[in-house]
């Protein structure tokens, strides 16, 4: 009897049991359905092949093939629009440096410490292991320095937050408990930066520009026009100019003299 050999496939590595986690710190309240947890996976991929494309872009013009937080840095000033670049630059700088710093403790401290994670350290909950072997596999660079992992982690912890956030307020407002491939996409298409940076992503749910809002957002938003008729339109009050009262004289009119006949007397 010939036996059967079992297939093992080999498990991708995903972000989503980091993603979740981030869910839980932003709404601890609301779940996700698997086509939301599937749309969200997608767009942190497409964040980090969009960083680390800008950051080839850098080290091809300068020549460097040592891929450093500094490169980083200004591939996320490049590729992220706006404020929302700001704020994932000021959350790498704080990853950074929290990760320095602990390393300085340890090396001062004694020589039998517990191994800590390195998400641990920089304070962090995407891993940093997984982004680094997932950036090393798209970039150019020969040498990775390990700072460089740290401050592409932050970035897609808070981006991924950002949408998070959106998304479960989205669900709030209709009365539901998880976020759907819709709410994603809905919050994205409101957010100006968010929907100019992932412009040429392709998502599901269904939604369209024009008809994105609901009935009631709607109703604040545009106020209902009165059918103009006739009975309501108002004419707008005139001022008159004033002018003089011409006063018209009457001709005096002759009356009418009736001239009595007088009786003729008797002569004597």
């Amino acid at each position: 009897m010939a036996t059967k050999t079992k297939k093992h496939h080999k498990k991708q590595s995903t972000f989503k049991t980091y993603i979740y986690r981030v869910l839980k710190q932003v709404h601890p309240d609301t779940g996700i359905s698997l086509d939301g947890m599937n749309t969200m996976i997608d767009l942190v991929n497409t964040t980090l092949s969009k960083i680390v494309d800008s950051s080839n872009i850098l080290m091809r013009r300068t020549g460097n093939k040592m891929l450093g937080s500094r490169e980083i840095m200004f591939a996320v000033k490049m590729s992220l629009p706006g404020e929302l670049a700001k704020h994932a630059v000021s959350e790498g700088t704080k990853a950074v440096t929290k990760y320095n710093s602990s390393i300085e403790r340890k090396v001062k401290g004694s020589e039998k410490a517990k191994a800590v994670p390195r998400a641990v350290r920089a304070g962090i909950t995407f891993s940093i292991s997984r982004t680094e072997r997932k950036m090393m596999k798209q970039s150019v660079a020969c040498k990775k320095r390990s700072m460089a992992a740290v401050f592409l982690a932050a970035t897609l912890e808070y981006v991924t937050a950002e949408v998070l956030e959106l998304a479960g307020n989205r669900a709030r407002d209709h009365q539901k408990i998880r976020i759907t491939p819709r709410f994603i996409k809905m919050s994205i298409l409101h957010d100006e930066e968010l929907s100019k940076f992932f412009d040429d992503v392709v998502m599901s749910g269904g939604v369209k520009v024009d008809k994105q809002l609901t009935k009631k957002e709607e109703k604040e938003e545009k106020p209902k026009r009165k059918r103009v008729t006739k009975k309501t339109v108002k004419k707008s009050p005139t001022k008159k100019s004033p002018t003089k009262k011409t006063t018209t004289k009457k001709s005096p009119t002759k009356k009418k003299t009736t001239h009595k006949k007088k009786k003729a007397t008797p002569k004597k």
